[in-house]
């Protein structure tokens, strides 16, 4: 059992809770796509024969990919792997996007399930999470969708945001209920570092909502999509019978990452649940090698030697040096060794400048959620 991933990390609009990678240059979208063809042909012996059962475009905003675009990919992908029993092909989608020539050019392209990014269905709540759509639009493309013969859709929700829960959760949940979608993935808010909520957080100007709010929240969207009869089969997942996707068994085998796929330059501390776990990995990795420092998630690269527990120190003795695309500077573990394709010039944000914005193909397994699993190809530059 396998599954492509195809990731595509641009946005129109930067949404107040998001810390995924993500790109509001959309100049660089058609030098990303002509780099996953060649890593579509780079990857072409990966899967060993094995027939693939689930194609997904995240992102980011795939939705913003012209259809041509994306039954370009899985022409390709094709030619390469066996997916003539693919059983869904998912595409992530903000609703403003999916007009009614969209969606039937993106049925003739292949895609055959849709993931809409409503989160709530409260016009304050989306303004304040700097949304581009409003609750009418969200309503609109779910009909649009259904109407164009889509018959396997879901919608994505969140929960725990401040002043929006009560009430407003509930109707957001009957709202998304009265669609007949077929599935509903529910998720928490997470107030995060670098993210215009967690800026505010830091100013004293936005608050997370306490563990009896959560408790409570969680508790009210468990008992409304399980008594519509939702299968609450992962967390943050509800599924009608017989619409759990695919790609949900492959997690079951452990064979690809138990996370929404993230992008590898995405930075971040992980949620206390997410921190307190790798504390325990790291604790019980630092007794066997005897290295008591723990690795920088970027250093968590393709051959180098600190991904495999080896320090590298230069000659001469003194600090381990990292060395990357933000420059040369003192790190607790190995050498990371720049890319040779890597652009040396750098960007606003210290990432590579130049036609790949900075995406270099041998960070694509430096992100947390792990993409050296067998059975999944992940495909970004």
């Amino acid at each position: 059992m396998a599954g492509l991933y195809f990731h595509i990390p641009f946005c129109k609009r930067v949404c107040a809770y998001c810390d995924f990678y993500k790109s509001v240059d959309l100049r660089c979208m058609d030098p990303l796509l002509e780099s996953m063809h060649r890593e579509l042909d780079a990857r072409r012996e990966y899967l060993g024969g094995e027939p693939v059962r689930t194609r997904y475009f995240g992102g980011g905003t795939p939705s913003l990919c012209a259809p041509e675009a994306i039954a370009g990919l899985l022409d390709h992908a094709a030619t390469l792997f066996d997916c003539t029993a693919a059983e869904e092909t998912t595409l992530e989608a903000n609703p403003d996007d999916l007009t009614p020539a969209y969606l039937a050019a993106l049925r003739r392209a292949g895609v055959n399930r849709l993931s809409v990014g409503i989160q709530s269905f409260d016009d304050a709540c989306l303004k304040l999470m700097n949304r581009r759509h409003n609750a009418a639009q969200a309503v609109e493309a779910v009909r649009s969708a259904q109407r164009e013969g889509y018959e396997n859709i879901t919608v994505d929700l969140i929960f725990g945001v401040p002043g929006f829960g009560n009430d407003t959760l509930r109707r957001s949940l009957d709202s998304a209920l009265a669609l007949g979608v077929q599935h509903i993935s529910a998720y928490h808010l997470t107030v995060e570092p670098g993210t215009a909520f967690g800026r505010r957080a830091a100013r004293g100007q936005f608050a997370p909502v306490d563990e009896a709010t959560s408790e409570t929240e969680y508790a009210l969207v468990h008992e409304t999509l399980t008594g519509a009869g939702f299968e609450h089969y992962e967390v943050s997942n509800f599924a009608l019978p017989g619409f759990r996707p695919p790609q949900r068994g492959l997690l079951a085998r452990r064979e690809v990452p138990r996370h929404r796929p993230r992008s590898p330059f995405v930075r971040r501390p992980g949620t206390p649940l997410e921190r307190r776990l790798g504390d325990g990995v790291h604790r019980r990795r630092a007794r066997r090698s005897g290295n008591p420092h723990r690795p920088r998630p970027l250093q968590r690269i393709r051959d180098d030697p600190a991904a495999h527990g080896r320090r590298h120190r230069p000659a001469g003795g003194g600090k381990a040096v990292r060395q990357g695309a933000r420059g040369t500077g003192p790190a607790r573990c190995g050498t990371v060794a720049e890319e040779p394709h890597a652009r040396s010039r750098s960007g606003t944000d210290g990432r590579p400048a130049g036609s790949d914005a900075g995406l270099r193909r041998g960070d694509r397994n430096v992100f947390r959620n792990g993409t050296g699993h067998r059975n999944q190809v992940k495909l970004k530059c």
